[in-house]
């Protein structure tokens, strides 16, 4: 499978999704608050139009609640390939 092309944010993004798997061990879903605390109102646009990529690439799905509003994330087998090893994991 070829590796998609991924802007640094979508990068960012999968790598914090994997961090989040990692810190929880049991827990397969990231809160989608959480990803999104503590950013300004243009990043956070940012951040879910990325989201929008991975999940139509198939990266990412995106639990969704009532009233359509996102709940979780979580990282499929397709996006953990992607995610790129090495150092520089960025915290949240």
């Amino acid at each position: 499978m070829p590796i998609p092309q991924l802007s640094w944010l979508d990068v960012w993004i999968l790598r914090w999704l994997q961090a989040e798997a990692q810190r929880s061990k049991a827990l397969l879903a990231a809160s989608y608050q959480k990803l999104l605390d503590g950013f300004a109102y243009q990043e956070k646009q940012q951040i879910r139009a990325s989201l929008a990529r991975l999940e139509t690439k198939g990266l990412i799905v995106v639990g969704r609640a009532s009233g359509a509003r996102p709940a979780y994330l979580s990282l499929t087998a397709a996006g953990a390939q992607c995610v790129p090893q090495g150092p520089g994991l960025f915290a949240v």
